[in-house]
């Protein structure tokens, strides 16, 4: 096992810091994808021969061995090879991460093996039985990557426990090596993993993936007490079975981070009780080393998944208070809890209890604090931080739309802005009360590329692409300078590593044993001045100039570069070195004259190497400024309304002129405007046109139409939504603009979010199950939310 040396822990203490990086946080990583040495805890999809259906608790014994004849399954495959269908994988790549050579199994008692779904992918060899031991040894060789490689489907028929058992009786002890390590090993993680979490001086793990404890099918008033959990002791750790519940234990989280020298950031089932909280804390008290933290956090997202949500709303209707009410109560009885295992002097220091919310309703953390305080006292006495997630995501990003790799890399730097004013919010609310944390403390973040709430395997494609794009890593480090220009303390990164497909791409990379498949983990690197490189240039623009030239320009933020290195896409579609220019060159003329070039990339370099590349940029008519993009009405009353839109990427802008009904109504160097005196049942189209300082005029942007205060005969504040029941779409129909529409199952899971900025509005529900759905209606003046029956 992979240990850390005295010299290494000083390190961790003292990081050495080659390049000059304006970031000051911290920055933490969440575990999604983890490869254990042995690959029965790699997995809980135990079940009964024939099909796919788990064991139950009877059909195991105390110590989770089956009593009767089984199949294990691990699928690594690439998301969706399983599915039936011409072209299922989602990544256009077909990536595989590379399981081949020989696996080491070996069980107490007697088996015949077989492959359970046969793809020539592995075989089974050289089985045996010794009857001194009662123990049978076998392999299983993995063949190199090729279709359906990374599932074993293994099934253990004819078992018998001992010799003298009766048949489909199971087995014990059961034990499956990777390649490459020995059959005696006693490492938990493979090199891999110590090895990713090495590369980057990340201060924090949160393992809500690794153990398992969110999301727990647990109803109110039921709780889940210390005994439910895994132990060392379990075989298989992949998630929840029999009476066992989560991931892998609570030990094995500790002895990772000891080993990798980083605090530990864990997620309490939201059903805790408080003695499993108490022997949480003295689990981690005794067994984590005295120099690492550990961040508390209730659950995850409760405000959003169905089980956790379902069981806070319960519970907050027995007590009489409101749900964000109850969520805080739980992070208090958590600070109890530790506070009576490492005392009270460990509050916001060794221990740091948190509250973590709905990025959307930021103001749900006042109101907690505010409760806590009335009800408790002082709330910076036993809460650390507060915060929420730092995602950055556009309908290209999310494959709501379908766009270009380059669209979508090129917006990616655009939205890296979006959430400035909420890492602001959040910092007013943690000094309004005296936090320790000053700034936003996030459980998880980064670029939101595909939209698991609605899979879309078509755009999925090009978003994959683009978030493998060299130039995506200058969207994430904008994010983070963001998030620290207002005092973030400590953001995690969602994930490590995790498969990239149409429910997300979650990792700094696809693959832990080969992080330039992105650029992002250089990103990190960066950021944190882990490499001797220098820090990337930033805001690159790309104007086309007379006489077949482009003109380049960027910001230089580094002190130690050699110089940059330009490169542009060529006719081939490959990018191709246009010049490397001398240090603190800020400006290029480059010269084009068999073909128009559209896309530009700069990096800087040193004797070290280079960094990761500034922005993508897509050449502009330096004579004709660009339109405005993203133009979004909000705010909407009976006379007023706000408009607002993206700053356009050109440095020679002279202001903004907003069109109404095709006449000039505002100019305005801001990128938002608020309009007033407008009437009821009046139709407005809007656009927004950008002037250059030479006076010389964008084209029009996308034009939004807004009727004021429509349908008259009904009262302002009137909403209806109709048919319903129904069987495709349904007609709202309000008294003024509806904002927004969201459609969420009963159990909060969101399916549709859409902004028509029209007060008559149809939204398709074809595409929805049969059930109950909860359609939430914004408007200017109120917020409603309607129960609707979706049938055949």
């Amino acid at each position: 096992m992979k240990k850390c040396s005295l010299f290494t822990i000083v390190l961790f203490f003292f990081p050495v810091i080659y390049s000059q990086s304006p970031f000051l946080g911290k920055l933490g990583v969440n575990l999604g994808y983890v490869d254990y040495v042995d690959w029965v805890k790699a997995t809980n999809r135990v079940n009964y021969i024939g099909g796919q259906v788990q064991l139950a608790d009877s059909s195991l014994d105390e110590n989770l061995w089956p009593r009767c004849d089984f199949n294990v399954i691990w699928d690594h495959r690439p998301a969706k090879e399983w599915e039936q269908s011409a072209n299922p994988i989602d990544d256009p790549e077909q990536y595989r991460i590379d399981y081949s050579g020989v696996f080491y199994g070996s069980f107490n008692g007697l088996a015949e093996l077989a492959d359970g779904e046969p793809h020539g992918t592995w075989t089974i060899q050289n089985q045996v039985y010794d009857t001194l031991t009662n123990t049978t040894t076998f392999e299983i060789h993995m063949s190199p990557p090729g279709p359906h490689h990374g599932l074993i489907f293994l099934e253990f028929r004819h078992t018998r426990r001992t010799p003298a058992s009766d048949t489909n009786t199971g087995i014990t002890n059961f034990k499956l090596i990777r390649p490459g390590y020995d059959t005696s090993s006693t490492q938990i993680f493979t090199d891999v993993i110590y090895d990713a979490l090495d590369r980057v001086s990340f201060s924090t793990i949160r393992a809500m993936g690794l153990t398992g404890t969110t999301s727990l099918p647990i109803v109110y008033p039921d709780t889940l007490g210390w005994n439910s959990r895994k132990k060392l002791s379990d075989p298989w750790w992949g998630g929840s079975i029999g009476k066992r519940v989560g991931g892998a234990p609570w030990e094995a989280f500790i002895d990772l981070c000891n080993a990798a020298g980083m605090d530990m950031w864990v997620n309490i089932p939201f059903a805790a009780t408080d003695d499993y909280m108490v022997q949480l804390a003295k689990l981690i008290q005794s067994r984590l080393k005295p120099f690492l933290h550990v961040y508390v956090e209730i659950d995850n997202e409760v405000w959003g998944f169905p089980n956790q949500k379902a069981y806070n709303e319960a519970e907050a209707k027995a007590k009489g208070i409101t749900a964000v009410q109850n969520y805080a109560v739980h992070a208090y009885r958590a600070a109890k809890a530790f506070e009576s295992v490492f005392g009270t002097a460990a509050l916001n220091d060794k221990v740091r209890i948190l509250l973590q919310w709905w990025s959307l309703s930021p103001a749900d953390l006042d109101r907690m604090c505010d409760y806590l305080t009335k009800t408790y006292g002082p709330v910076n006495q036993y809460i650390y931080g507060i915060g929420v997630a730092h995602y950055f995501s556009n309908d290209y990003m999310s494959g709501h739309k379908a766009a270009s790799v380059e669209d979508i890399v090129i917006s990616a730097y655009q939205s890296a802005d979006d959430d400035t004013a909420l890492f602001k919010q959040i910092a007013t609310i943690a000094a309004k009360y005296n936090l320790t944390a000053k700034g936003n403390v996030s459980y998880e973040g980064g670029a939101a590329m595909c939209d698991p709430l609605s899979p879309n395997q078509i755009t999925a494609r090009n978003d994959i692409l683009a978030y493998r794009d060299s130039c995506m890593a200058a969207a994430v480090r904008k994010l983070y300078l963001n998030c620290n220009k207002y005092g973030a303390v400590l953001s995690n990164y969602f994930t490590l590593a995790n498969p990239f497909n149409r429910d997300g791409c979650w990792g700094l990379t696809d693959d832990p044993a080969k992080p330039e498949r992105t650029s992002l983990t250089k990103a990190m690197q960066e950021l944190l001045g882990d490499v001797q490189s220098p820090v990337p240039p930033a805001d690159l623009f790309a104007l086309k100039q007379p006489g077949n030239c482009v003109k380049l320009s960027w910001k230089d933020q580094s002190t130690d570069e050699g110089g940059f290195i330009i490169e542009r896409k060529d006719t081939n579609d490959k990018y191709i070195l246009v010049k490397q220019v001398p240090a603190g060159t800020t400006v290029y003329i480059d010269t084009v004259t068999y073909y128009q070039p559209k896309y530009y990339r700069v990096k800087a370099f040193n004797s070290n190497g280079t960094s990761t590349y500034a922005n993508l940029a897509m050449v502009i008519d330096s004579s004709v400024p660009p339109a405005p993009k993203n133009v979004v009405v909000f705010d909407v009353s009976k006379s007023s309304l706000r408009i607002r839109w993206n700053k356009a990427e050109w440095d020679e802008i002279k202001e903004y002129r907003i069109y109404k009904n095709g006449v000039v109504a505002a100019v305005t160097q801001d990128t938002s405007y608020t309009m007033l005196g407008l009437k009821c049942g009046d139709v407005y189209h809007l656009y927004v046109v950008t002037v250059s300082k030479s006076n010389i005029y964008s084209l029009p942007s996308d034009t939004v139409t807004v009727t004021m205060c429509q349908a008259l005969d009904l009262p302002a504040e009137s909403l209806s939504v109709m048919p319903n029941p129904t069987a495709d779409k349904v007609k709202i129909i309000a008294g003024e603009p509806v904002l927004r529409v969201m459609v969420l199952n009963t159990g909060g899971i969101l399916y549709k979010d859409m902004q028509p900025l029209s007060a008559e509005t149809e939204i398709d529900l074809s595409d929805c199950a049969e059930g109950v759905y909860l359609i939430k209606v914004f408007t200017g003046s109120e917020i409603k939310t309607v129960k609707i029956i979706k049938q055949k």
